[in-house]
């Protein structure tokens, strides 16, 4: 995992999480009305399901359920 950040937007707050491959692909995940992610940080390894939609060249999942496989041991 490349970035964890917590963003507001017209009084929203959403978490995002921007994920890279070993190709150097990434995808950015998005939770809408999320402040945090328990458990997940910058070294969090995650599962992700959920739809990926490509805008622009970007790819992005909107919402995904996901599973800790490894925890962020930094917390």
């Amino acid at each position: 995992m490349r970035e964890v950040r917590s963003v507001e937007v017209d009084g929203s707050t959403s978490v995002v999480v921007v994920i890279e491959d070993e190709q150097g692909d990434s995808l950015t995940a998005v939770w809408h009305g999320r402040r945090e992610l328990p458990g997940i940080g910058a070294e969090s390894t995650l599962a992700l399901t959920g739809t990926v939609t490509e805008v622009k060249g970007a790819k992005k999942m909107l919402d995904p359920s996901y599973t800790i496989i490894s925890p962020n041991l930094e917390l």
